[in-house]
């Protein structure tokens, strides 16, 4: 019940919400009502009590406590600050640590965070998103590549549910606004040749950041520079793990045209001309599809003919003049 009327009231911020209002919606006694605004006053959350009813004015930063509001029946390690949350996930399943609903690794800093292909990820405090998801997804190896398409369509899907944001998809693994961008995933796995042993699904998303907070010269934003709203943390950060346990169960399914195709509804790439980088080869053409192996079909030219190529893997770079 707490996670619900912290909502409501978290949807009518700085507004007084009536005891009577919140008791119909809630369907709980005005009793209950007050009992859960004394629960959420002690986790620090600033309620003032009047006549006209209930107003949330503050609530204290990103916490374990936050989150289990939204996510009760998830296992949450909560750091204030650690090298990198796909490490210390790592190091959880390394130790046999494992959750059958999944590990939910969240950290409001990062001193070392880890992007694709060996960069860095800027991770200032109190602004934005570093999570990392540990679970056994219980899929064959070579279907891994889908877990990194269902993580980067959560975040757009949480995206643009929570703050109206149009987040799009650029593959394989980061969320775009305005060609610009706005996060990114960073798939880490153990496996046998049959089977994957655990998965660490890492997601940074600029949130809160201001442009003065962003690496300089990189072309990314903010969910706040594109809106001019700050967000919810860790609302978001709920909405991200419901969607992903979303697609992960169609994938154990096999509903992989499902997945594929709302990621395609939302690509950034496809249909562009695009250059393609994959093991030190470089491939210029048009993006035409994803697959549902979650392979970027790319039409080249050379040697006076057309070719379809399939790459599982590569580092993609809009070519100018594409619209």
């Amino acid at each position: 019940m707490p996670e619900r009327l912290l909502k409501i009231l978290k949807e009518n911020a700085g507004e007084a919400v009536s005891g009577p209002d919140l008791s119909g919606r809630l369907g709980i006694t005005r009793a209950a009502v007050w009992k859960g605004i004394g629960r959420l006053r002690k986790k620090g959350y600033g309620i003032e009590g009047g006549k006209h009813g209930y107003k949330l004015l503050s609530w204290p930063g990103l916490s374990e406590e936050e989150l289990s509001l939204y996510l009760p029946d998830k296992k949450i390690v909560f750091k204030q600050s650690v090298p990198s949350t796909n490490d210390l996930a790592i190091g959880l399943a390394e130790k046999r640590e494992f959750s059958d609903k999944g590990i939910l690794v969240v950290a409001d800093s990062q001193s070392a965070g880890k992007g694709r292909l060996g960069r860095t990820w800027s991770s200032p405090p109190g602004l934005n998103i570093y999570m990392s998801y540990l679970l056994r997804p219980e899929i064959s190896p070579r279907n891994a590549p889908l877990l990194t398409l269902a993580a980067a369509l959560s975040g757009a899907l949480a995206l643009r549910a929570q703050t109206g944001l149009q987040a799009r998809l650029k593959w394989p693994n980061d969320l775009v606004a305005n060609g610009r961008k706005l996060g990114g995933i960073l798939l880490e796995l153990r496996s046998d040749p049959d089977r994957i042993i655990y998965a660490v699904l890492g997601i940074g998303i600029n949130v809160n950041a201001k442009k003065e907070d962003l690496p300089k010269g990189i072309k990314a934003t903010s969910v706040f520079i594109e809106t001019g709203r700050e967000s919810d943390r860790a609302a978001l950060i709920a909405g991200i793990i419901a969607e992903l346990d979303f697609w992960i169960r169609a994938i154990r399914k096999g509903e992989h045209a499902a997945l594929v195709k709302a990621y395609r509804g939302i690509s950034d790439t496809i249909g562009k001309n695009v250059r393609l980088t994959s093991e030190g080869r470089r491939f210029e053409g048009t993006a035409l599809n994803v697959d549902e192996e979650g392979r970027l079909v790319i039409r080249v030219a050379g040697g006076g003919a057309e070719r379809q190529l399939r790459f599982s893997t590569g580092d993609v770079t809009r070519l100018r003049g594409t619209a």
